[in-house]
């Protein structure tokens, strides 16, 4: 195969730097991003080098033979170098989930790589390794060095919107950070599958310290995979990290003022108040949307120097003094830039997440929104319209979420409104676009008031004031705090049981997702595998009971183990997935369910079949497990859900955390469980075979079950039951493990009429009968 672009690998790697932040000007700081931009080369720094290996946790660098020629001082600190000449990297994940990405992708457990240039930057004592080890000459720097340097900080931007020479500017005066070391690595041979480009991360600040990518640069498609990602060696061994807190800075309360206008731009001021966890910080960054340009910041009323650069997805501060660790500050950001995109005569967020400065993983904030709309226009937003106030032009309007929230968003628009009360204090809003009917905003409303009356109920406690619905022209729909951003498609069109489940799943996430958050995003299966499965049965409460819910349910196992079902195509099936919809579909074989986001690099589909359709099967299994089937009572089930939610709220939480308290309402050790469906992707063929017998005036049934498709050490409770000719039902969990198990069931009264293996739907299995 013809690569069009050459190997390339990024490490970085990172050493805690004790020393107090130096004292520097605004203008110092400029001139020194400046340089860091332009990266002039050192004439007098030219180094041949034979065989120096370079560690960095579980990958290892050879720089067999060439030359490195090292970049000018800058700040009394060298920061870059190019490599020419023979390298080679090798590495191995540490276990089997990331091992099994790595061969999803390269077909292949480990890498071994080779490069002939290496670009480098960093902020640790590299330079020094090089110059003490081998003997610097002069002489003239190849061409090659200084256009490569060029061309990859472009692409970083263009394609990632990520600028790497402020990430290296925050180490460099950010005293309290670690130091960063990128080795960006071109290889002599295309060998890879998808794209021409590795990057291999080594990052004491991040979540998860090691992480490989693959990398397209100009790619017309998604151009940024990820191949594996763990915790260091160290925490590993000890068995730690990933419940370490690695923010600098926690941001506490949003005051955001924001001007709409009709062309879809928005102008805002962000007043950001945060608490530093750490000392001696002069650089702070913030996720910020690419479109949008940054005016200006200030602070304590002074102006704040900043960078942002063309299609970057962040903006990098400089603060005027160091930070105090836990003295409380706040800064302002204003920025503008075409945000919203319209239809129907409504606007909605381009970006839902970073349409304002946001810092750390989905940091739970109070916010304040003030909006300045022209006259005719409503705008809905997260909490509570607290004030609303008018003049010949303009409506300002404030809502106010005084609940810390993941997150915050609105619409803008033109909207026909709908009213309902629960409990005469309750108020229910529906908000759609001009020409929408009535009556449809009454369904709609119908139906979310009714998966609030039963949530409330098996969940308890909503801590939200009202419950706003706002009609998005998006094809999915978003839960925030108090407000439900509904797809268009649920205002035009009713499907038995879809529609239904739709709402009930952004209702389900008030409880899920805002009241307890997830913690990374291994962790988001919890909120949208619950959502989803909270939907199907608000579609069983009401409609008909069950014949909707295990539709729903047969419809994502079709999904899962057989791609999808034609019936879809045809009209005969409106649960699930196309055979088309699923054809390039990896399926259970993008992995677990527990790598979240990751699965959907290759086809986003992947993403949703595994994390909601999976992820709700989770829960449907959990439910199976813990019913009571001498009185076929949930109570165990809804009263664990209840107390996750009590237990949690305002809270972000693991997947760990869950599991402890499943095993609390079990009484036992649920491990073996989630090691199989949360970290697994087995899945069991069951084959049965049985056997009615009578012994006197009692019947026994003698079943085989034969066990297949799965690892020897698998195993799962299977419900089964026996229906007898009054008509009555009798049920029970078998244990399923090993290869092949009988079963002496009974002994029953009556004789049984029918067999039922994987009652309920309750495994996720294929099965068959002989």
């Amino acid at each position: 195969m013809k690569w069009p672009i050459p190997l390339i690998l990024i490490l970085t790697t990172l050493c805690l730097s004790q020393a107090k932040s130096p004292k520097v000007t605004s203008k110092q700081i400029k001139d020194i991003y400046q340089q860091l931009k332009a990266l002039p080369f050192d004439e007098n720094k030219i180094i041949p080098i034979h065989n120096w290996v370079l560690k960095k946790d579980r990958a290892v660098f050879t720089f067999k033979q060439g030359t490195f020629y090292l970049s000018q001082p800058i700040f009394g600190k060298i920061t870059g170098a190019v490599f020419l000449g023979k390298g080679q990297f090798q590495m191995t994940p540490p276990n089997e989930i990331e091992r099994y990405q790595v061969r999803r992708y390269l077909k292949k457990d480990s890498l071994n790589e080779e490069f002939t240039l290496a670009y480098l930057r960093f902020t640790d004592d590299t330079a020094e390794q090089l110059v003490r080890k081998f003997n610097p000459i002069s002489g003239q720097v190849d061409r090659k060095a200084e256009n490569f340097h060029r061309d990859i900080s472009k692409w970083l931007l263009e394609d990632l919107g990520f600028n790497l020479h402020s990430e290296i500017l925050a180490r460099l005066l950010n005293a309290t950070m670690q130091t960063e070391f990128i080795a960006i690595l071109k290889a002599n041979k295309k060998k890879l599958n998808f794209s021409d480009y590795l990057i291999f991360n080594y990052d004491l600040e991040a979540f998860e310290e090691v992480a490989l990518y693959q990398y397209a640069p100009k790619s017309a498609k998604k151009s940024f995979y990820t191949l594996c990602s763990f915790d260091r060696q160290e925490e590993i061994m000890h068995g730690d990290g990933t419940d370490e807190e690695k923010d600098i800075i926690k941001v506490t309360h949003y005051n955001l003022d924001l001007e709409l206008k009709t062309n879809g731009k928005m102008q805002v001021k962000a007043d950001i108040f945060y608490t530093p966890q750490r000392n001696d910080l002069n650089i702070l960054s913030f996720e910020l949307f690419k479109k949008f340009q940054v005016d200006s910041v200030m602070a304590s009323g002074e102006p704040l120097l900043f960078f942002k650069e063309k299609k970057e997805k962040r903006v990098t501060i400089c603060l005027k003094q160091p930070t105090r660790a836990q003295l409380k500050d706040s800064l302002t950001v204003f920025y503008s830039g075409k945000g919203l995109e319209s239809a129907n005569g409504t606007f909605f967020l381009k970006d839902k997440i970073t349409w304002y400065p946001r810092y750390g993983y989905l940091q739970p904030a109070t916010y304040l929104l003030n909006f300045k709309i022209p006259r005719g226009w409503q705008v809905v937003a997260v909490g509570k319209e607290v004030e609303r106030r008018r003049n010949d032009k303009y409506i300002f309007s404030r809502w106010q979420e005084e609940v810390p929230s993941m997150g915050a968003a609105f619409a803008f628009g033109k909207y026909e409104v709908s009213s309902f009360k629960l409990n005469d204090s309750f108020p229910i809003k529906v908000y759609s676009a001009k020409g929408r009917s009535e009556g449809r905003r009454k369904r709609i409303c119908g139906d979310v008031a009714n998966s609030f009356f039963i949530f409330q109920s098996l969940l308890g406690f909503y801590p939200y004031p009202q419950l706003n619905v706002v009609e998005t022209h998006n094809l999915t729909s978003y839960g925030y705090p108090g407000v439900l951003f509904m797809t268009w498609l649920s205002f035009t069109r009713e499907l038995e049981g879809v529609m239904e489940a739709l709402r009930g799943h952004e209702v389900a996430h008030q409880w899920w997702g805002n009241l307890v958050g997830w913690k990374t995003y291994h962790d988001q299966w919890l909120s949208e595998g619950i959502a989803e499965y909270l939907g199907a049965v608000v579609a069983q409460f009401l409609l008909d009971g069950d014949r909707i819910f295990y539709q729903i349910l047969d419809g994502w196992r079709t999904d899962l183990l057989d791609k999808g079902h034609i019936g879809v195509s045809i009209g005969l099936r409106r649960f699930g997935f196309s055979k088309r919809d699923l054809a390039q579909s990896e399926g259970l074989e993008a992995g677990p369910v527990w790598l979240g986001r990751r699965l959907g690099d290759r086809h986003p589909v992947d993403y949703y079949l595994i994390t909601y359709q999976k992820g709700a099967y989770i829960f449907h299994m959990l439910r199976t497990i813990m019913r009571d089937y001498e009185t076929g009572s949930d109570a165990r089930f809804w009263n664990m859900l209840a107390d996750f939610i009590k237990k949690y709220k305002g809270k972000r939480v693991s997947t760990a955390d869950f599991q402890k308290v499943v095993e609390d309402h079990m009484g036992k050790d649920m491990d073996w469980f989630f090691r199989e469906w949360v970290y697994g992707t087995e899945v069991p063929l069951y084959t049965y075979s049985y056997q009615i017998s009578k012994n006197g005036q009692q019947y026994w049934i003698e079943l085989i079950i034969r066990q297949e498709k799965v690892s020897p050490q698998f195993k799962m409770y299977v419900p089964i039951s026996v229906e007898f000719e009054n008509g009555k039902k009798q049920s029970q969990l078998v244990l399923v493990d090993g290869v092949e198990r009988s079963y002496h069931l009974g002994p029953y009264l009556q004789p049984p009429v029918k067999f039922i293996f994987n009652d309920f739907a309750g495994v996720l299995a294929r099965v068959r009968s002989e």
